[in-house]
C-alpha cells in the first residue's frame, strides 16, 4: 500500500528539516501534537542551545513524560514541555509562560497532526504560527488529498486510512486538494511555499535506495516560509 513509505520518508524529511532549520539560525523549536516525537532527543546536541518546547494535550503529554522519565531517568532539561487544551487555553499564553519567544526565528512541525484537525483548526494554527513568530520562521507539516477523504480516490490505502478511526477515535478530518498546498500556505500568509508530492518524495529519498519500494500517492508534505 505504501504506508510504510510514506512513513519512513516523512520521518527522514522531517528530521532534515528540524536540522537544516537549527544549522540555519533558529533559536526555536516547536513540535506541535509532539506524541512520541523523539527528535528533541535523538538530536539533542546538534540543537544545543536552541529552545525546545513540546504542545500537546495534557494527558498525552503525561503519558509522554512517563516513557521519557523512564527512559532517561529523568526529564531532559533542554525540552519544555507545555500542555495545552486547545479549546481552552490560549496556545501563546502557555508558550509564552514556558519562554518562548515571538521575535524569534522558530521552526515548526506538526507530524501526523493536520489530517485529524478541522479545517479552522488548520486555519487558525498556521495564523497563529505566521503572526507569532519571527523572520525566518517556517513550517512542514504532512497531509492526505481532498480527493482520498471525499471518495474521489478508492484504494487500499483509503480503506484503511478509514478504518482507523473507528480503532483510534480520531477521524480524518482535513485534506487539500492535490496541487494546491502552495497556494494554500500563501494564502495563509507565507511567503513562499513548497510542495512534496509522493513523486517528489520518491525521487528525493527512495529512488536513490531502493527502487522497488513503493510510496502512498494520498500523502504529500508541504513547507511554509516566512521572511
Amino acid at each position: 500500500m505504501g504506508i510504510s513509505g510514506f512513513i519512513a520518508v516523512r520521518t527522514r524529511m522531517f528530521d532534515e528539516y528540524v536540522l537544516k532549520g537549527a544549522a540555519e539560525g533558529a533559536g526555536q523549536y516547536v513540535v506541535m501534537g509532539a506524541g512520541l516525537d523523539s527528535r528533541p532527543y535523538r538530536f539533542a546536541d546538534k540543537l544545543a542551545g536552541i529552545k525546545i518546547f513540546e504542545v500537546d494535550h495534557p494527558s498525552s503529554q503525561a503519558a509522554k513524560k512517563q516513557r521519557v522519565s523512564k527512559h532517561f531517568g529523568k526529564l531532559p532539561s533542554h525540552v519544555r514541555y507545555v500542555p495545552v487544551e486547545f479549546t481552552r487555553d490560549n496556545l501563546l499564553d502557555c508558550l509564552s509562560n514556558a519562554g518562548y519567544e515571538p521575535g524569534l526565528p522558530t521552526i515548526f512541525t506538526l507530524e501526523g497532526v493536520v489530517m485529524y484537525l478541522d479545517g479552522n483548526s488548520v486555519v487558525n494554527t498556521l495564523s497563529f504560527i505566521r503572526e507569532n513568530s519571527g523572520a525566518s520562521s517556517s513550517v512542514i507539516f504532512d497531509y492526505v488529498y481532498q480527493a482520498a477523504l471525499d471518495g474521489r480516490i478508492k484504494n487500499r490505502v483509503v480503506t484503511h486510512m478509514n478504518s482507523l478511526k473507528w480503532i483510534f477515535h480520531e477521524p480524518i478530518l482535513f485534506g487539500i486538494e492535490k496541487g494546491e498546498a502552495e497556494s494554500f500556505l500563501r494564502a495563509s500568509g507565507f511567503n513562499r511555499a513548497e510542495d512534496y508530492p509522493c513523486r517528489r518524495l520518491y525521487d528525493l529519498f527512495i529512488k536513490p535506495v531502493a527502487l522497488e519500494r513503493p510510496i502512498s500517492d494520498i500523502y504529500a508534505i508541504a513547507v511554509g516560509y516566512k521572511y
